[in-house]
């Protein structure tokens, strides 16, 4: 169950976004991991810009002993509108979220701090309660590193994983329905390590994502840059780089829609 703070906390909180805006505006470099409120040890990692809404999102604890999502939704007038903690997810790292067709926010990360971690697909509403909430993995580790909303409601999410597939670690990406149901899944990647970062949907209703490849390529971590239809089928893979950039990762893809 969620978590809803009092209005002294939502004190505290727009103090906070206060300096998450501060950095935003006048600090591109800096880091929205480094925000935090230090006597509830929050932590924004990211927001979505939905016109006058923003959504905050991050987690409440310490990566090294637990942690459950946090969710703030404020007006572009500054003025917090609810802020919520899942606590009845603990131990999750939340990496990335989209909005969904209900105006809410749906999240992705992964359990942390056990044998073997799953990616975590967590569905809000537009008032952040939960609609459903699924876990996908193995009897290894999986992480969930990014999702996004395709025009019939379905979602592509993208990570890694090591319970299936050629290697110590492969890329991951997936689609599941609406309802969190999978459809399909892909396994990219060799012997080595090899992730999937990032995922969009370019406007030839493709899907082009992005991460580190040790597998292939030149040595150590190259550019992994893919791309594949809307069922799964891979139309090609690359790795990008050379001797002298061995632990180069290719982390967020930047598309301008003609």
């Amino acid at each position: 169950m969620p978590f809803a703070f009092g209005p002294k906390f939502m004190k505290a909180i727009f103090l906070l976004l206060l300096v998450f805006n501060t950095f935003v505006s006048f600090s591109q470099n800096i880091s929205s991991r480094l925000i935090k409120y230090p006597d509830n040890n929050l932590t924004i990692y990211g927001s979505i810009d939905n016109g006058d809404i923003l959504f905050l999102y991050g987690i409440a604890g310490d990566e090294n002993t637990g942690t459950s999502p946090l969710i703030i939704k404020m007006h572009s007038n500054g003025d917090v509108l609810w802020a919520k903690i899942y606590t009845g997810f603990i131990n999750t790292l939340i990496r990335s979220a989209c909005l969904n067709e209900t105006n809410g926010v749906t999240l992705i990360g992964n359990s942390v701090n056990s044998s073997d971690d799953d990616i975590i697909i967590l569905k809000l509403t537009d008032e952040g309660n939960i609609e459903w909430s699924k876990t996908y993995g193995g009897n290894d580790h999986e992480r969930g590193f990014k999702i996004i909303q395709l025009d019939d409601n379905s979602y592509i999410a993208s990570g890694s994983t090591r319970s299936i597939g050629s290697g110590e670690e492969d890329s991951f990406v997936m689609r599941i329905d609406a309802f969190g149901n999978q459809i399909w899944d892909r396994t990219l990647g060799g012997t080595y390590r090899d992730n999937a970062f990032d995922v969009i949907y370019s406007n030839d209703n493709t899907l082009v994502f992005t991460g580190a490849q040790s597998s292939f390529g030149s040595g150590g971590y190259d550019f992994g840059l893919g791309k594949m239809d809307l069922s799964g089928n891979l139309l090609f893979l690359k790795a990008i780089g050379s001797h002298l950039f061995s632990i180069s990762r290719l982390r967020k893809i930047v598309f301008r829609k003609s």
